[in-house]
């Protein structure tokens, strides 16, 4: 029984040592900010699509909030666009 429990306490430190080895760590440090990266830029965000009119010299501009990913919310605010008229994102 005693040479089971010092092989296990053995592998605990083999294992600390493992995970606090400086490549363990920037690798695992990188891991996550590429986690956190990818999980806020796959988010549905606003977008504010602004669209401006012009019909006989006279200018008008509205705007429009999509929650949607910026592909389309650009997509959507093309869909806006009608003759005479131009929508972009801001």
């Amino acid at each position: 029984m005693k040479r089971f429990v010092q092989k296990r306490n053995y592998f605990k430190i083999v294992y600390f040592i493992y995970l606090t080895k400086p490549n363990n760590l920037i690798m695992k440090s990188l891991l996550i900010v590429a986690v956190a990266v990818f999980a806020l830029s796959a988010c549905k965000k606003d977008y504010t699509c602004e669209c401006t009119v012009d019909y006989m010299g006279i200018t008008t501009s509205a705007s429009q909030t999509i929650h949607d990913s910026k592909k389309k919310a650009k997509d959507a605010c093309k869909a806006l666009s009608t003759t005479g008229a131009t929508c972009e994102i801001k």
